[in-house]
């Protein structure tokens, strides 16, 4: 049986989660992901991270929130990092959970989807880098300026 761990809300998986579920943050099931990727490869594990929780932030109106695909980034960069310190550690994917309105949202979705297939790693380059990476291709199908939209929205959620 394979294991699917679930973050909530925008919280990364070493965020301070400010008492959500009754923990600080969510480094335990970091630590179980890596635990169960060396010890028991033979199983599924699947990451299985939000970027979007309409019932709870924006229930009355939808806002635009690309915290949350920079926060799934910040996820998969920390899990690329262990597969690169050891080479037992291998993840099988993500999944992504997302609810609500879709004006907006989809931003994040593809963000999250984009780094699915290849995100830079923490010895590759900064994270704000692994957001712009994320981001210019998407950006480019929207605007002519798009490396600067890129930088900008980049650059933005750092600050938030």
């Amino acid at each position: 049986m394979g294991i699917l761990p679930h973050t909530v809300q925008t919280f990364a998986l070493d965020d301070p989660s400010g008492g959500t579920y009754g923990q600080d943050n969510f480094t335990y099931m970091y630590d179980w992901m890596v635990e169960v990727a060396a010890s028991q490869p033979e199983r599924g594990n699947v990451f299985y991270g939000e970027t979007a929780y309409w019932v709870n932030f924006d229930i009355n109106v939808p806002l635009f929130l690309p915290l949350y695909g920079d926060r799934r980034i910040h996820d998969l960069r920390m899990m690329r990092g262990a597969e690169e310190e050891n080479v037992a550690v291998s993840f099988d994917g993500q999944m992504n959970f997302c609810s609500g309105w879709e004006w907006g949202y989809w931003l994040q979705d593809v963000m999250t989807s984009r780094v699915a297939w290849g995100v830079i790693s923490p010895a590759e380059g900064s994270h704000e880098d692994a957001v712009r990476d994320a981001l210019k291709p998407i950006i480019a199908t929207l605007v002519p300026k798009s490396s600067m939209v890129a930088n900008t929205l980049a650059t933005s959620v750092e600050d938030w």
